[in-house]
């Protein structure tokens, strides 16, 4: 079960929240994103419009971009949870927030971004010179 008070909000979520142009895409600075060791990008963002489109998102490994004081560049994680996981408080601080993202420690290599994370995964914020893309494992032998 995932445990709502152990959510952190992207920061870059959270600023972007705060500024007037959160409708305009707002490029990442971390460089484009490449697929690590294993994985390939898919190139299209899957229609998130409805609730059930949404469901489908929830277990897609993703990487996602960070730019802050806790971590820079792209890092892998699972999507374990839509919108309905997040605090009132979380939807507050990042109005746009409509998933849940665990990274490991172990994946990361970084203290600080470890655990679930509170994030915008639209199609306004994707692309692998944006903020997120998801990721497919290449098979075995391929």
């Amino acid at each position: 079960a995932i445990q709502q008070h152990s959510l952190q909000v992207c920061t870059w979520c959270r600023g972007m929240a705060r500024t007037a142009a959160t409708a305009a895409k707002s490029k990442s600075k971390c460089g484009n994103a490449e697929g690590p060791a294993g994985y390939v990008i898919e190139q299209e963002c899957p229609e998130l419009d409805t609730a059930q489109q949404q469901k489908t998102l929830v277990g897609k490994t993703v990487l996602h971009a960070w730019d802050n004081a806790t971590a820079v560049g792209w890092f892998k994680g699972t999507v374990v949870a839509g919108k309905e996981k997040i605090t009132k408080k979380e939807s507050e601080a990042i109005p746009r927030a409509n998933f849940v993202v665990q990274y490991k420690r172990s994946e990361t290599g970084v203290n600080g971004l470890h655990g679930l994370v509170a994030c915008d995964l639209s199609e306004r914020t994707f692309g692998t010179d944006q903020w997120w893309v998801i990721l497919s494992e290449v098979p075995q032998g391929g």
